[in-house]
């Protein structure tokens, strides 16, 4: 068993892109939503499948001016988790275990499409979970691929949600050299696919695959968890 981070991955500056810092964002619906180019930006939150143990660690992943062309010069397996040193060991979620938390557990609510603060994104139930409609309000289609993203529920229903253990991820979309386009929601796992791709959940209007196939040089989000004691 895992829980999740407060929030996606993100690399801010500090006096200039080679002595950063890692981190979350402060909530689990924050993303962001401009161009994430380092020449004007002061954090970065869209990584591509590279290398965190390498010397140029931060050459890689926050090289959006020109993500590398040829993904055969990427390493063979990644997790972001050995960026981030706070009072947990965070690591990044195989391909096989986001489809087992999207599609394999038996229990009755897995996920659900749905809008907070006004951003889509993915609701990832507990194991053990009961909606409350007093606090939470409407309750969202489990489980439902083809479905949009309703209801929209306020910081304070999302807060109720929290509380009980509910996870979000948003609609954050990809990115591609400098350019980032918001058409869905894309996450890497730890798990290559073939000499130039990598495994992500993926996520839009229609679909939802915690096994989609990439490659590497796109930059995505990040989410991490850590294990359960």
């Amino acid at each position: 068993k895992v829980f999740f981070s407060k929030g996606n991955l993100k690399y801010s500056k500090g006096t200039d892109w080679s002595d950063g810092t890692w981190g979350f964002f402060e909530h689990q619906y924050d993303y962001d939503p401009g161009t994430d180019n380092k020449s004007s930006d002061e954090y970065v939150s869209l990584f591509y499948w590279g290398n965190t143990s390498s010397s140029n660690t931060k050459d890689h992943t926050v090289s959006v001016e020109s993500c590398p062309s040829d993904g055969d010069n990427l390493p063979y397996e990644q997790d972001w988790g050995s960026q981030v040193l706070p009072e947990h060991t965070w690591r990044t979620l195989t391909k096989v275990e986001w489809k087992y938390i999207l599609d394999i557990r038996d229990v009755a609510a897995r996920f659900a499409k749905a809008t907070v603060s006004n951003v889509r994104g993915i609701l990832i139930f507990p194991d053990v979970f009961e909606w409350n409609t007093s606090t939470m309000g409407e309750v969202p289609n489990y489980n439902s691929h083809n479905t949009d993203f309703s209801p929209n529920y306020t910081d304070t229903q999302f807060a109720s949600m929290q509380e009980a253990g509910v996870a979000f991820l948003p609609y954050a979309g990809w990115r591609e050299g400098s350019t980032v386009t918001i058409d869905c929601g894309l996450y890497w796992s730890s798990t290559s696919w073939g000499p130039d791709g990598a495994h992500a959940l993926y996520f839009d209007e229609e679909y939802v695959n915690g096994a989609d196939d990439q490659y590497r040089t796109y930059g995505f989000s990040v989410r991490l968890v850590a294990d359960c004691e």
